[in-house]
């Protein structure tokens, strides 16, 4: 019975040993954050959504575009922030082991290019002779523009379906000349599409 399942195994290994990563496929997917933060006067959530298509121009070698989309609300106290980035991207990104792996490593680079919106709002304290309090607002939008850089393994779960576990750096300046330095980790989605080559040669 042991000798049973472990070559049922090896044959589902074997059948899928292979992703579709080369020359002629699509790559479909992206990537899902959202992070939610409260410690006493202190509220925030955020949310990031990625959606990406691209090309095999070569065998593990990948080109295409994708968006990014970043909503922040913060809360604490009295004063309440709302930030929103949308921009998009040309990507390149290239897998380092044979399609033949149904596990891989990947790493992606891309610039992009979008527009930023902060928005304010919180109350003034004044006292004159007596304690007042007065809303205020403000409203500030700037371009930006990013280079990302990320990698990881990615897990073909099936030759059309990866899961990939990401870490990437971000380098972002607007055009008021303000710079950021963002680190991240995440989790994303891609379906292969097309008719797999490695079926072809056999």
């Amino acid at each position: 019975m042991k000798k049973q399942i472990l070559l049922i195994s090896f044959l589902l290994l074997n059948l899928y040993s292979f992703s579709q990563i080369s020359k002629g496929q699509f790559l479909v997917g992206g990537m899902f954050g959202y992070t939610r933060t409260s410690v006493s006067n202190y509220k925030s959530y955020e949310y990031q959504v990625n959606p990406q298509v691209g090309y095999f121009i070569a065998n593990n070698f990948a080109v295409g575009l994708r968006t990014y989309f970043d909503y922040l609300n913060t809360n604490f106290s009295t004063s309440l922030s709302e930030y929103t980035e949308t921009r998009d991207a040309i990507f390149l990104r290239g897998y380092f082991l044979p399609q033949t792996k149904s596990v891989n490593f990947f790493m992606d680079i891309d610039y992009s290019f979008g527009y930023a919106e902060s928005k304010y709002s919180y109350n003034i304290i004044t006292y004159n002779p007596t304690y007042s309090s007065q809303p205020y607002s403000s409203i500030s939008s700037s371009r930006t523009n990013n280079i990302s850089i990320s990698g990881g393994p990615v897990f073909f779960a099936t030759p059309n379906i990866a899961i990939e576990l990401l870490i990437n750096y971000t380098y972002s300046k607007n055009q008021k000349n303000d710079e950021r330095n963002i680190f991240a980790y995440g989790v994303g989605f891609q379906l292969h599409l097309g008719k797999s080559k490695s079926n072809d040669k056999k």
